[in-house]
């Protein structure tokens, strides 16, 4: 039955609705027989992992993206709260055992003192050592979560890789992440500095902008490729890709994220200049739509970087730009006959993008108050989360991921085996179908194969 389905160039929709209804079962009875639910494809010439190890995979994975992203949120409460210049040392091990005793702060504190950032902060009024040790614990938890999280992510990559458990899609991925892993250390340490030199130099403590924005974007990066390989580790492709229109949808998303990393970009620049104190009006800039200090430096490039109007204007102007392309998104995905997932996932993004812009408003209005800040940086991760959770759902699925299985009693995973050389064999890859579709783009036959919930279509694929 399946050599002659194969063969066929034209199926009427009668013999594919007793195909699909026909196929499933018979290919589940298969998959029973020859354990093919305990395998995933792993990506590597041909072999095997066990499930349970793609699920290690993807727990390690989300896990570290996870504790980046909580490395993120802290560190930009340490920079509202101004801790970051409080730890005036970088060793990486000693530095790990906080003080303990009354004379362990007190010798913190001095050191702290011969800074002007100190001095800058007791202008008004003498910085107790109360107050030292709060911005010192927030500085402090920043550091070691993000060292902890280089462990998480490092301990189990190195594992994964001398026991041949990674699959070889992600080798490349772990290499770029132990490197930016690496980089990280290495940029917040020099963005640190920056502050103490530049205090040392001009009486007044300033952390770099550029090495701040350089420090953030690191960040968002590393936690962008830990979440996307997350993702991908746990759901497999879906047949989104081949509805019609939905190169538009998938156009717009890849837009949606990039609009959304340059937003957040912009919000390192703001941070740094602390810009969004400049104009605490909305929608205008003091009654006006065009500020008139929008461009005074020169040369005229340098206001975007230096310049805190400017970089507030941009920053609005990028923040409606995300939200425009959003909604753009939305209103063209809802017309497709996308997924339930994908269109939850849809849904969720564009909701998260209002929610994002009514918080940066109100953080705007209110002066940039603590917790309101740190909410906006937060929900701005969010967004960038569910706008890569959309963009992955509409990847293309790979080709290279499909298997060979014999039918029942032959060899389970005979790699030589195909439809030319043995009439019994049949192309298995589970993956998801829009609820009564089957797409009709090959003239081989092959059934979708990660998952063998209800709802299951068969899928040929090209």
């Amino acid at each position: 039955m399946m050599a002659m389905l194969t063969a066929m160039s034209s199926i009427t929709r009668t013999q594919l609705i007793f195909f699909q209804n026909f196929s499933v079962k018979n290919t589940l009875n298969i998959a029973r027989f020859c354990h093919f639910r305990q395998f995933l494809h792993s990506g590597t010439n041909g072999k095997l992992t066990k499930g349970a190890h793609r699920k290690a995979e993807s727990v390690w994975l989300f896990t570290s993206a996870g504790m980046v992203s909580a490395t993120i949120i802290i560190g930009g409460v340490t920079r509202l709260t101004e801790s970051g210049l409080s730890m005036v040392d970088w060793r990486v091990f000693r530095e790990m055992m906080p003080p303990i005793t009354e004379e362990d702060w007190l010798v913190e504190f001095e050191k702290y003192k011969l800074y002007p950032d100190y001095k800058q902060k007791s202008s008004y009024s003498e910085m107790t050592l109360g107050e030292f040790k709060a911005i010192w614990v927030m500085e402090y938890a920043h550091r070691m979560l993000a060292r902890s999280t280089g462990l998480v992510f490092a301990v189990p990559a190195v594992y994964f890789w001398l026991r041949g458990r990674l699959a070889s899609h992600l080798k490349v991925p772990v290499l770029t992440a132990g490197t930016l892993f690496l980089s990280q250390a290495l940029l917040g340490w020099y963005m640190v500095k920056s502050g103490l030199e530049s205090g040392e130099a001009n009486s007044h403590a300033r952390i770099s902008q550029y090495r701040l924005t350089a420090h953030l974007s690191l960040a968002v990066g590393l936690y962008g490729l830990l979440f996307w390989y997350g993702l991908s580790s746990v759901f497999p492709p879906s047949a989104n890709y081949s509805i019609a229109g939905m190169k538009r949808l998938k156009l717009l998303s890849i837009l949606s994220v990039v609009s959304t990393s340059l937003t957040t970009i912009s919000g390192g620049f703001v941070a740094g200049l602390n810009a969004g104190l400049v104009y605490n009006s909305w929608p205008k800039f003091a009654n006006r739509w065009i500020p008139t200090d929008l461009l005074t430096m020169n040369p005229t490039w340098l206001n975007f970087f230096d310049n805190p109007t400017t970089v507030q204007f941009v920053h609005r102007n990028l923040a409606y730009m995300t939200v425009a392309l959003v909604t753009a998104t939305w209103l063209v995905g809802c017309r497709l006959p996308l997924n339930k997932r994908c269109r939850r996932i849809l849904h969720a993004v564009v909701t998260i993008a209002y929610l994002q812009a009514a918080i940066g408003v109100g953080t705007l209005l209110h002066h940039v108050p603590v917790s309101m800040g740190a909410l906006h940086q937060s929900n701005s991760l969010a967004l960038f989360s569910f706008c890569l959770w959309l963009l992955n759902e509409l990847r293309r699925i790979p080709p290279k991921t499909c298997w060979t299985i014999g039918r029942y009693g032959s060899h389970p995973f005979d790699q030589t085996a195909s439809p030319q050389n043995s009439p019994s064999v049949c192309h298995a890859y589970w993956c998801p179908l829009m609820d009564g579709e089957i797409n009709q783009r090959a003239k081989s036959v092959q059934f979708s194969s990660v998952d063998h919930r209800p709802g299951m279509r068969v899928d040929h694929m090209a």
